[in-house]
């Protein structure tokens, strides 16, 4: 399910990526047949990606928007609008101890803390393809009738289908108490692999999020993987959508960071990230960026990151 249609340079980044992985994996096999298999959907997958470069100008025409956005412009060429589902006013979470921290032992309450946020710290769930929908989730909301309460700008062309499984990975992030195995993430937004960008936390809330950014910065992470997925175009819409909302609610918002400044994970979210999103949104919105600060020699500067690609 996807809300919003890949472009075509997100397929053919794809496909080359596809490419290159089995291209490398068939010089490793000592099985020749697999191995001579392996490399001919490598040639394919590497001519489908260079066929659609060059259809229609569409792959240029991409990189324009792409430019665009990296200028700074408002609004992208397709007008892109993020559906969003806000299940910030639903405090009762399965891992409410995450959204504590340094409060927990002393007040048995379990009272939250609350900070403005002068910024947003960028992360990556490391899952390749996004943590998937359990079928619990999906089993709650199978028979209801759509609700769109806890959305803003849901697409016209929803799905039954598509709202269940949407509603199920909602229940997968807040930690739904309603079903067994609830899950739960720290992150206060999610960007979902179905092109949803999930508002998880009150953005005041102090979570375990990011280390040393827990207090100052909300936390972002696109569900995927940096090092394996191609990365979506719309995450850079998603990142401006939380700046904005931030704003609108007397945060700061103004210094956009990383977790790998803040602890030894090199890829999260990885350089392509840094390079294709933070930054071209950091443009857009008026935020600084950093560089060259790292909170402790294992971590990673912003810079660094982008050198390991």
């Amino acid at each position: 399910m996807t809300f919003r249609q890949p472009s075509t340079l997100d397929v053919v980044r794809t496909l080359r990526g596809y490419a290159s992985d089995l291209a490398a994996q068939s010089r490793l096999l000592p099985d020749l047949g697999v191995a001579l298999h392996l490399a001919r959907l490598a040639e394919t997958m590497a001519e489908e990606a260079q066929a659609m470069e060059g259809q229609d100008g569409q792959v240029a025409g991409s990189r324009e928007e792409r430019t665009a956005r990296e200028m700074g412009e408002a609004e992208t060429a397709a007008g892109y609008v993020p559906a969003v589902i806000d299940l910030r006013g639903i405090t009762d979470r399965r891992k409410i101890k995450w959204y504590d921290p340094r409060t927990t032992l002393g007040d048995r309450r379990g009272t939250t803390r609350r900070t403005l946020k002068r910024g947003v710290c960028v992360h990556h769930t490391a899952v390749a393809g996004g943590f998937g929908v359990r079928r619990s989730g999906v089993a709650y909301y199978r028979d209801r009738e759509i609700d769109l309460s806890l959305w803003r700008n849901a697409p016209a062309s929803l799905t039954h289908e598509e709202w269940v499984r949407a509603m199920a990975l909602a229940l997968r992030y807040r930690g739904a108490l309603e079903v067994e195995s609830g899950g739960g993430e720290s992150y206060h937004a999610i960007t979902g692999p179905n092109g949803v960008l999930y508002l998880n936390l009150p953005l005041d809330w102090v979570s375990w999020h990011g280390d040393g950014a827990n207090t100052d910065f909300a936390g972002y992470a696109w569900d995927g993987d940096s090092r394996s997925d191609a990365i979506p175009t719309y995450l850079y819409d998603h990142l401006g959508e939380l700046i904005e909302t931030g704003r609108s609610e007397g945060h700061g918002m103004t210094e956009l960071t990383c977790h790998c400044v803040y602890t030894n994970k090199p890829s999260d979210p990885g350089g392509r990230v840094i390079e294709e999103v933070i930054l071209p949104a950091a443009k857009a919105t008026g935020c600084t960026v950093d560089l060259d600060y790292k909170a402790h020699p294992r971590a990673l500067s912003l810079r660094e990151a982008i050198e390991r690609g």
